[in-house]
């Protein structure tokens, strides 16, 4: 019996640190761009915390940029 459906979806993730309370957290974007690369989406990271415009559930800001990954999902549907 032949595939029905497969997809493959992708999602950055992006795990970023607070110096406040030494922890961390993550920014999930969906389908990102082909050509994102480690430099381009360090940059980017980088540029959010220097906006101060991530905070955790706290209120705490996140400052430092710690990893990030491109995560391919495949689901195939059997019927």
């Amino acid at each position: 019996m032949p595939d029905t459906n497969v997809e493959v979806r992708k999602k950055l993730n992006l795990i970023l640190g607070c110096s406040a309370s030494n922890s961390k957290g993550s920014v999930s974007i969906n389908d990102p761009s082909d050509t994102a690369d480690a430099e381009t989406v360090m940059v980017a990271g980088e540029a959010a915390v220097a906006k101060n415009v991530v905070v955790n559930s706290k209120g705490e800001v996140y400052d430092t940029v710690m990893s990030a990954a491109i995560v391919e999902t495949t689901t195939r549907t059997l019927f």
